[in-house]
């Protein structure tokens, strides 16, 4: 197996150490199309290998260390057990996907918290109902309310 690493300029700050907003909006729409893809290729490993349905693959939430972050396949998820809100939502839409409901995909809920922006991802149904599979697997209800 291979891995392939993207280094992005994401979310830049000023000299001060803010958040520079235009830089903000744009690094929230990169997010968008990367959380996309990640779904899409779940998609193809899924048809290809199969997977459990998420909620029954005994797998967990768990947060990955600050600063850094690695989004992972449904392959990696199965192999070790656990992903972040990301990874947990890209599977479930995948799932979503292969079910027939074309429309599901995973959502950025970004909120300013503690000086700065922070975002967790969650699931958007067909039919508009939002679900949190970091939540439903073991995420602390508070560390995005």
């Amino acid at each position: 197996m291979h891995h392939i690493g993207l280094e992005l300029t994401l979310f830049r700050r000023d000299e001060r150490g803010r958040s520079i907003e235009a830089d903000r909006l744009r690094s929230e729409r990169s997010l968008v199309r990367f959380l996309r893809a990640l779904t899409l290729h779940n998609v193809d490993l899924m048809r290809e290998y199969g997977a459990p349905p998420l909620y029954a693959a005994g797998v967990r939430y768990q947060r990955e260390e600050p600063k850094m972050e690695m989004w992972r396949d449904v392959r990696y998820v199965l192999e070790h057990g656990h992903g972040d809100c990301e990874d947990l939502a890209a599977y479930l839409a995948a799932q979503y996907v292969l079910a027939g409901d074309r429309r599901a995909r995973p959502v950025i809920r970004g909120r300013w918290r503690d000086d700065k922006w922070t975002y967790h991802v969650v699931v958007r149904r067909g039919d508009g109902r939002i679900e949190d599979p970091s939540r439903r697997l073991g995420m602390n209800a508070r560390a995005f309310a």
